[in-house]
Parts: C-alpha cells; sequence; structure tokens
C-alpha cells in the first residue's frame, strides 16, 4: 500500500513540476520571512534589555507655546 502510494505521489510530482516549484518557492519565502521576524524581535528585545530599566525618557508636548 505505501510503495504504491509514494509511486503515485512521486508521478504526480513529476506531472506538474510548476506547480511543484511555485508551492516550494511559497514554502522556502514563508519560512525565511518567519525566521527574519522572529530573529528581528528577539534582536530588539537583547537591545531593549541590554539597554536598562533605568533609562529616562523625556516627553515633550507639542504645540504647548
Amino acid at each position: 500500500m505505501i510503495p504504491r502510494l509514494l509511486i503515485a505521489i512521486l508521478r504526480n510530482l513529476a506531472r506538474s513540476r510548476t506547480r511543484l516549484m511555485i508551492t516550494v518557492l511559497g514554502c522556502t519565502a514563508a519560512a525565511f520571512v518567519t525566521c527574519f521576524f522572529l530573529a528581528a524581535q528577539m534582536s530588539l528585545a537583547r537591545m531593549t534589555q541590554a539597554a536598562g530599566e533605568d533609562a529616562n525618557v523625556i516627553v515633550r508636548q507639542t504645540d504647548r507655546y
């Protein structure tokens, strides 16, 4: 059963190469974007933590004059 199913899967993949390539490229792009945003999030968290909690923020009100 499994070898016949595997043969059918491989035959269908060989017939529709364009769809296979689009699917593979789409999955690769999705994995890359996910890794990029996770790395950016972790990097920002590390920078914020390294800055420390004792940093002062000065806020000015606009159009106060």
